[in-house]
């Protein structure tokens, strides 16, 4: 079969497919556009969520006649003429974005520059290119409107694909948060169409911005991260252990200006940083990652949200150590931050009024066999007590077994258990974390003789630990799993050793249950990763029996 070379026509399809997906990625490329070219103000109006029709002006540079006319062309650019694409510092270099959305789209774009006469306008009907003509002036201090309408209406497979208005509508107002935080020095307008939907994020600092974006509860209940390492810096803010903060809200990563997707990188990062806290935790975050140009590919998609760093090692040890910092440090106001603040500030307690005056305040009663209610002077407070005993519990073995080590349990009879060469050498050495856990093993050729086992232990628990431990290390040898695997084996017999639900307890029960949270690391959040305690502040009760 012979080769032929395809068309400009489908050449521009292809790359429309890369680059467009959805009114939200439309959006995205013309919000970068616009902050290139240095606007202060970027303005979105979206109807039917974007798919009927999106704009995106701005107050930046502008263009001339001949700018406007090669703008829409494919691979033509004013931020890339050649050299290592390493060295840029603008969020486009392709040259693909108007090109791409003009291939799929009715694409009209108006500019003028400062001081122009008036302004140019240059138009695409998916794919069919006019030339320019002149037009009225977006801003008489230059700038740019971009309007795109009846995005992929003659491409009936693509427009289906599109998902309902509110649905499209959310996706638009992600990009266009991720890209404030990005740029908080620009201020963002958008227009929905609908009064509810509609906002705006005024200019201001980066704390402003991540404020103005994720609301105050989320500052309240999350620590400022700052650390620098080798060549590269990372600031932002991790959400504390315990709130959980909204199911919709989404975690951000910037990385050298630019909003990215979560890479392998970054999400093995913060497993890494919450797994002692639970293996199915995830904060929220927002980050701003810094490494030299030369260390990171932005060139990795073609709608660059994705980057690819040369030391991925060394990026997520740098984001995990970040976040570990930053977990201990409280921010200013909120419960969960007091409790994680509260060791350094633990009082001898004499009455009920000493108990108020820490942070989970003082027990009143028990409801429903699950939960304790307490009170401070300002907020009324419910514990669940047989998941905050469990984190306590657990967090005092696992002291135990860091400081001082466990003391096992001799066997009469040792357990015998056989393995090849590799698996000997693997267990010979992790010996040494073994015999801190009260795990002792003693090895003969291709045998193993475990002679004591953790105290709680039972001997089949040992059998399946120590068969675990040799296959997690035969895939990862570097790697250290015990903590891990004992951390499951803790939590198991915390979870018998806790008050159970049902149980009644005595006021000091409950308030001895309160102080040891305020003492415990990460007590505001069970073994299996749920808050432990929700507050309920008295402005808000106060608003529930209608009494502001």
């Amino acid at each position: 079969m012979p080769i032929f070379y395809l068309s400009n026509a489908v050449i521009n399809m292809i790359r429309a497919g890369e680059v467009v997906e959805r009114p939200a990625s439309v959006v995205k490329e013309l919000i970068e556009n616009s902050i290139d070219a240095n606007a202060t103000v970027v303005r979105i109006s979206l109807r039917d969520g974007g798919k009927s029709l999106l704009v995106v002006e701005d107050d930046g540079d502008g263009m001339d006649c001949e700018d406007v006319d090669k703008c829409v062309d494919r691979h033509a650019t004013s931020k890339f003429s050649g050299g290592e694409a390493s060295s840029l510092c603008t969020y486009g270099f392709r040259g693909e974005a108007l090109a791409a959305i003009g291939a799929v789209a009715d694409l009209i774009v108006q500019t003028n520059q400062a001081k122009s006469a008036h302004g140019w306008e240059t138009v695409v009907r998916f794919g069919q290119k006019f030339a320019p003509k002149p037009c009225s002036k977006v801003s008489d201090s230059g700038g740019t409107r971009v309007a795109v309408r009846s995005i992929f209406r003659k491409h009936p497979a693509r427009h289906r694909m599109l998902r309902s208005n509110g649905h499209e509508l959310s996706a638009v107002i992600n990009v266009v948060k991720a890209a404030a935080l990005a740029a908080p020095e620009v201020t963002f307008i958008v227009d929905t169409g609908s009064a509810g939907k509609s906002f705006a994020l005024r200019a201001g600092t980066s704390g402003d911005r991540v404020q103005d974006v994720f609301g105050l509860d989320y500052v309240k209940n999350s620590a400022f991260l700052s650390l620098a390492r080798n060549g590269m810096e990372i600031s932002g803010r991790v959400s504390l252990p315990g709130w959980s903060g909204s199911k919709t809200s989404q975690s951000t990563i910037i990385v050298n200006n630019r909003p990215v997707s979560v890479g392998k990188s970054i999400d093995n990062a913060l497993k890494q940083a919450f797994n002692g806290i639970s293996k199915h935790h995830r904060p929220q975050v927002v980050l701003n990652i810094t490494v030299p140009a030369k260390e990171v590919d932005v060139n990795a998609h073609a709608a660059k949200r994705e980057v690819r760093f040369l030391f991925p090692d060394a990026i997520q040890s740098l984001v995990t150590d970040a976040i570990n910092q930053a977990v201990g440090v409280a921010p200013d106001t909120g419960v969960i931050s007091e409790i994680a603040n509260a060791a350094a500030m633990f009082e001898t307690i004499h009455s009920q009024k000493d108990h108020m005056r820490q942070p989970l305040g003082a027990a009143v009663g028990q409801v429903l066999g699950k939960y304790i209610v307490s009170q401070t002077a300002t907020e009324l407070i419910l514990v669940d007590f047989h998941a905050a005993h469990e984190r306590v519990v657990l967090e005092k073995m696992r002291a135990a077994a860091r400081q001082d080590g466990l003391k096992g349990q001799s066997l009469l009879n040792p357990i015998t258990m056989q393995f090849d060469e590799d698996g000997i050498a693997l267990l010979a050495t992790a010996k040494p974390e073994l015999d801190r856990l009260g795990l002792s093993i003693k090895f003969d050729g291709d045998g193993a003789y475990v002679n004591s086992i953790p105290p709680f232990s039972q001997q089949q628990d040992a059998r399946t630990l120590v068969s675990y431990l040799v296959e997690t290390l035969r895939v990862n040898p570097s790697a250290s799993p015990l903590e891990d695997i004992m951390t499951g084996v803790f939590s198991k017999f915390a979870c018998h050793a806790a008050y159970r639900a049902g149980d009644t307890l005595s006021l000091n029960d409950m308030n001895d249950i309160l102080r040891a949270m305020e003492q415990t690391p990460n007590g505001t959040v069970c073994n299996h990763g749920r808050p432990t305690v929700a507050a309920m502040p008295e402005g808000k009760l106060a608003k529930v029996f209608l009494r502001d």
